[in-house]
């Protein structure tokens, strides 16, 4: 069961290395994300973006708020309300996986759904 301050990883959603845009918009995760925020009308989230640690922190940073925005920005599309939405940038921090190995900077460049409030 959802609670509040929860976060939920798309598992099966990801970026290319130094990338930002949805490249699937039919992503199992993305439209499975958009029938919970439709079924769940008074739950709001908050999209956190993240990267790698490849490259530089500060590009990184500014990768991984693109990262949330252009998940904000397909939820808009779905008409999803957007004062339900806050979308953040963590760059490289809380990797979940190692990244000296490809597969691990593949898991780390990922969106986390946080749920703020039910």
């Amino acid at each position: 069961m959802y609670s509040i301050g929860n976060s939920y990883i798309l598992d099966n959603f990801s970026f290319e290395s130094g990338k930002s845009n949805i490249t699937d918009s039919n992503n199992i995760d993305l439209l499975a994300l958009v029938s919970f925020i439709y079924d769940n009308p008074n739950t709001d989230i908050e999209i956190g973006g993240y990267t790698d640690n490849s490259g530089i922190k500060e590009k990184n940073d500014t990768i991984s708020q693109l990262r949330a925005l252009s998940i904000y920005n397909y939820l808009l599309k779905k008409e999803i309300d957007p004062a339900r939405l806050t979308h953040v940038g963590y760059g490289q921090r809380s990797p979940i996986a190692p990244n000296h190995q490809k597969w691990g900077r593949d898991k780390n460049r990922r969106i986390e759904i946080k749920i703020t409030s039910i």
